[in-house]
């Protein structure tokens, strides 16, 4: 299962994520540098604190609750929660159910992080100079750490 670990506080919105996501989904799609997409995260800032939001591949993902056509899912295989674009219907319900801000609707049809499926793991974790992105080694504790997230930030309890 991929895991992302956030820390904000460690980030200091120099962008060098989103840049990887870009050049590496640009080049994974056909060699050749087209014209670059939108980047699947992004970092907000408000006054000093900032916020990065990119989906945090969640073992039970309440975007893919919240799909009312079944377009999202966990893919087993590398362990990602992944966005059928063929079943979106970009009824937006995922975007509003996220905790994390991590997904958007691009042409109509939902985005967000696919884990860098096919490049071999997150580019922006490799990238990042300060360590506000990472791959934790340990998928259970992260695992936890998300849900308690998900729930600080939701305010629900479970």
């Amino acid at each position: 299962m991929l895991t992302l670990k956030v820390d904000p506080v460690k980030c200091d919105g120099c962008g060098r994520c989103a840049v990887a996501c870009q050049v590496g989904h640009a080049f994974s799609s056909g060699g050749r540098l087209p014209v670059f997409a939108a980047p699947l995260l992004w970092i907000r800032q408000s006054g000093d604190s900032k916020r990065i939001e990119i989906c945090r591949h969640c073992e039970t993902p309440v975007c893919a609750d919240a799909c009312v056509a079944g377009a999202i899912y966990c893919d087993a295989g590398s362990g990602t929660v992944q966005v059928c674009a063929d079943k979106c219907i970009g009824c937006y319900s995922c975007v509003m159910d996220c905790p994390f801000g991590a997904l958007c609707l691009q042409e109509g049809l939902a985005a967000k992080c696919d884990g860098c499926r096919d490049i071999n793991g997150p580019l922006c974790a490799k990238h990042c100079p300060t360590g506000a992105l990472q791959t934790a080694a340990d998928s259970r504790a992260a695992a936890a750490s998300r849900r308690r997230g998900r729930l600080l930030l939701t305010g629900r309890a479970r």
